[in-house]
Parts: structure tokens; C-alpha cells; sequence
């Protein structure tokens, strides 16, 4: 959020560029300015000069006039840039590979230098100090440090290791400031939640969160007295700042939380899997969920009356989504179908409208088709739409949005479609494309991958062990990989997504020719079960 309007940047998967857009109030684009592409750093607004700070090029920093986009000047940092860079009057300080620079339109000055170590996430500031992850490694020992660099005297002033290991992130990990308490909270790659105080470096508490000791990738949030944070097995935790005793938590969903929880007016605000929920922050439980669509990497953004959150990865389609703190209206009822086909995939969504609506659209450019599209009456308040969709856009869920009519009145609805429900038989395709009734699904939240991967295997004959195929999911989540990245298009990227735990993948995280292997191997007929 900008005085103004909403700066966006997205990744052009046909022009290769960064487009940035500056977006009003009312989601009408006022300008776009394309970069070249690289980054995995935060866009910054810097008030005292009136800028857009955009990072591209993978090394590269522009300033963007925020009335035109044009480029004011730019400044190149020499390596790839995983920190967001923090304001500083007329120039800006980053941490960047193992060196902590300053940069401005004269150019780039050299701070500090940490041997070893490799700085990512979004840096929190108190004053003078800035505090930053960093993963650190001294000979055959790896390590997640905090490292606090102080301003006035140019030097860093502690380093501090919080865990034993680390995976390198991008813009949405970094420490949390808990100004109330002077610490500095941080989440760990083995399930752990630890606070440091911000002026000694001493640790002053460490907390194993609940669950199988699973990734924290997104920075915490810290308000109101508590420490927010979630899991890349999808929970949320709430943790007392003071002294890291543990509140409550709660399963969000099982494809994982990969951005920040945001807290406002006694509300935890958080993206998992595809869903957007409000919850309480006295224990966690849902006020509301509405779907938006997978990648939300940035933390949840309150604007007055409203939030906003954004997301999208490459061949996903992006997005930016206002979703209102007070109306949340839900669809009277969804039910959807997806069918597997030999060369294309077939989609049945029904719903039931309510009284008064006079016509649906829906957006289904997530299934490759060209945009909205009607859908048809098929009772007094029954609407349906059904047709081919393409392959290469298979998720293991998907948010549509539509709109509902009312003779001038139009509002805006998300929901579900969980291909974790697709069938093979062609008998299915049938159904799906004729008017018949169809039952819901069981679940119309997402799945972790378990029966979406047997529904494959399955059309090669083989068969996999539910239970197994679950354990597979939690795994690879745990070893910091993104299982949903994967659901779209062809069997191979689909059993990716879940990939098992293989005797020999055990010591390492799997690589993509790891799994190309398996697939080949079970299509081959040499391994009948996982």
C-alpha cells in the first residue's frame, strides 16, 4: 500500500519481465512499467523521497516515479537479492549474499561483510538497529543465525544461531520485532519458534512447536502480547511473546502456510493452501475462510475496512484480491467435478444461487479458458457449467471467483474446485458433460495429495497405500519443498507434488530427476506399489 494506490509485480511468462503496476483503489490499473525478470525480495514505498524502490534483474534495484512508473535510477548490487531493503532517508540499506550494503542514486557503499553466510527474508528494525536470518556455515556445521547490524557505528553487534539448520527463503521470511518485550522473534527450519533479545543477542527463550518438527518458512507476527506464526504442515500457532508458552494452535490447511500471519482487532488474519481465513486470536478458530488462490508469499494486508492479498506463480495465473473485513457472504452451495481424460480434463461446477440472482459468470482463465464464461439455469436458482478444460492447468484445488447478478447490482464469490475428487472412467466423462445430477464431494477442502496421487497411479495400473501417500505429502513439506507447485499438468509433475520418501531420498530433498526416475520405473512395471 502506497498514498498512492496498491503497487503490484507480477512475472510476464510470455514477455519473460517484471511488470509492476500501481493499482487504485478500485483495482483499475493507472500505469505498468516492465523490468527484466529476477527477484525474491519485497517492493518498498519510501516516503521521504517519494519512490517505488522495485527490486529485478536478480541484483538490481529501480526507483519507480509512483505518478508514471518511470525509472528514476537504478543501482545493481552485485548478487542476487533475497532481503527486502529497508529505507533510510534518501538511500537504502540491504542485506545481500554475505554483505550488508547501502545504495542510493550515487551509488552503492559496502557496510559490513559476515564470512560464511548467505542473508534472506525481510529485515526488522528497531532505531539504529537492523536484524536480519542468515544461514550460516562454519566448516561442516550449518546454522540459522540472527545478525543484528547497527547503523551509527557500521558494525555488526551480535550473531546469534537460533537453529541448527536452515533452507534458505526469500522476501516473506525474517524476523519479528516484539517491541513490548525487546525481542526478536524468529521461526526455525526444524519447528521451532525462538526470541532473542534484541540487544544482547541472548536467547531468552525456545519453543518446539506442536507437530513433527516441521518447517517455519514465513516470518512471525508479533502483536497484542502474542507470536503468530505457521507450518509448512499448515498450522497455526499462537505463542505468549513474554515467554513463548504456548496458546493454542490449529490445523489451516494441509498444503501448508507460506506467508505471514497478519493480527488486527483481535483477529489473526492467514493464507493456507488456497483459503484466506480470519480467525480468533483468543483460540484460533475460524470467523470466516474465503478462497483466493495458491502463492499468497506476502502477508495479508489490512486496509481500513478491507484486506488485501496477492499471489500467482508461473504457469499460475497472479492475483489481488480485496476481501471485506465485514461481508462475508458464502454461496448457499458449490459442488464441482473434475474428470481426468486420455488428452484433456473435463470440469462440471452446479450451484445454487439463492433468490434474486439473474445471471452467473465465472472466470475460469485458471483452466485455460479464455475468461468468463455463463453459466447455464438449470432450476429457479440452480446454475451449472460444464466443459473441456486444459491439462497443464491441473491444481490440486482451485479458486474461481464469479459474478452474480441482480438486476443491477453485481457482487463478487470465490470458491473451490478440489480435483483431489477427479475420476478416469469414461463413463464419468459422460456424466460430467451431460445435465445428470452429481453427488458433492466428501471434502471440499483440499487434500495433501493422498488420493490425487492413487487417482494417477491408478490409471497405470498400480496401487498406493492412502496412509503412505499422506505421510509422503507431510514429508516433502517438511523438507521445505511445495507440494501444490506441482499439481498442474501430467503425471509426473502430480506424484512430484507428493513425492514418497523413498529409502534412498531420505538424507536429502528430492530433486526433480529423483522423481522422474521413480515415475519411470512405475510406468516401466518394475516397482507395483509405493
Amino acid at each position: 500500500m502506497t498514498p498512492h494506490g496498491v503497487l503490484v509485480v507480477g512475472y510476464d511468462d510470455q514477455a519473460k519481465t517484471f511488470d509492476a503496476r500501481l493499482m487504485s483503489d478500485g483495482h483499475a490499473e493507472l500505469w505498468r512499467r516492465a523490468l527484466p525478470m529476477g527477484s525474491y525480495a519485497q517492493s518498498i514505498y519510501n516516503p521521504d523521497t517519494d519512490e517505488l524502490c522495485v527490486p529485478n534483474s536478480f541484483t538490481t534495484y529501480s526507483a519507480l516515479d509512483p505518478h508514471d512508473g518511470h525509472v528514476r535510477w537504478e543501482a545493481d548490487l552485485g548478487s542476487r537479492v533475497r532481503s527486502t531493503a529497508v529505507a533510510v532517508g534518501s538511500r537504502y540499506i540491504i542485506f545481500i549474499g554475505n554483505h550488508i550494503l547501502e545504495f542510493g542514486p550515487d551509488g552503492v557503499t559496502e557496510l559490513a561483510v559476515l564470512p560464511g553466510s548467505i542473508f534472506f527474508g525481510k529485515p526488522a528494525v528497531a532505531g539504529e538497529r537492523l536484524y536480519s536470518l542468515a544461514g550460516l556455515r562454519r566448516g561442516e556445521e550449518a546454522s540459522l543465525v540472527v545478525v543484528c547490524f547497527e547503523r551509527a557505528s557500521g558494525q555488526i553487534v551480535w550473531t546469534t544461531s537460533v537453529g541448527r539448520d536452515y533452507v534458505v527463503a526469500s522476501d516473506t521470511a525474517g524476523p519479528a520485532l516484539a517491541v513490548e518485550n525487546g525481542l526478536i522473534v524468529a521461526g526455525t527450519s526444524d519447528g521451532h519458534a525462538v526470541a532473542v533479545d534484541a540487544e544482547s543477542g541472548t536467547v531468552v527463550w525456545k519453543t518446539e512447536l506442536p507437530g513433527r518438527g516441521v518447517a517455519v518458512r514465513s516470518a512471525p507476527c508479533v502483536a497484542d502480547g502474542v507470536v503468530a506464526l505457521g507450518t509448512l504442515e499448515g498450522a497455526l500457532h499462537l505463542l505468549r511473546s513474554v515467554d513463548g508458552g504456548l496458546v493454542c494452535s490449529t490445523a489451516v490447511d494441509p498444503l501448508g502456510i507460506w506467508s505471514s500471519p497478519t493480527i488486527h482487532d483481535g483477529s489473526v488474519y492467514v493464507h493456507g493452501g488456497a483459503w484466506l481465513s480470519r480467525r480468533s486470536l483468543n483460540d484460533l478458530s475460524a470467523v470466516w475462510e474465503v478462497p483466493v488462490g495458491f502463492n499468497a508469499y506476502s502477508a495479508p494486508v489490512i486496509a481500513v475496512d478491507r484486506i488485501l492479498i496477492c499471489g500467482g506463480d508461473p504457469p499460475g495465473d497472479g492475483y489481488l484480491v480485496s476481501v471485506s473485513l465485514v461481508d462475508q457472504e458464502v454461496p448457499v452451495s458449490v459442488e464441482s467435478r473434475y474428470v481426468v481424460g486420455a488428452d484433456r480434463d473435463f470440469l462440471r461446477v452446479e450451484y445454487q444461487a439463492g433468490e434474486g440472482v439473474d445471471e452467473i459468470d465465472l472466470d475460469l482463465r485458471h483452466f485455460g479458458r479464455t475468461g468468463h464464461e455463463r453459466m447455464l439455469r438449470s432450476g429457479p436458482t440452480s446454475y451449472y457449467w460444464a466443459g473441456e478444460i486444459q491439462q497443464d492447468k491441473r491444481y490440486a484445488e482451485v479458486a474461481i471467483y464469479g459474478r452474480l447478478y441482480s438486476g443491477t447490482h453485481q457482487r463478487i464469490v470465490s470458491f473451490i474446485v478440489d480435483t483431489g475428487t477427479m475420476e478416469r472412467p469414461a463413463a464419468a466423462q459422460a456424466r460430467v458433460l451431460g445435465d445428470a445430477e452429481l453427488p458433492a464431494p466428501a471434502d471440499a477442502r483440499a487434500n495433501s495429495g493422498g488420493p490425487v496421487l492413487a487417482a494417477v497411479l491408478a490409471t497405470h495400473g498400480k496401487a498406493v497405500d492412502p496412509a503412505l501417500a499422506e505421510d509422503a505429502a507431510q514429508y516433502i513439506r517438511g523438507r521445505g519443498i511445495d507440494p501444490h507447485l506441482i499439481w498442474r499438468g501430467g503425471s509426473a509433475r502430480i506424484i512430484a507434488s507428493s513425492t514418497l520418501p523413498l529409502p534412498e531420498m531420505q538424507g536429502r530433498t528430492p530433486t526433480r530427476s529423483d522423481v522422474l526416475a521413480v515415475i519411470e520405473g512405475w510406468e516401466n512395471g518394475g516397482q507395483d506399489d509405493a
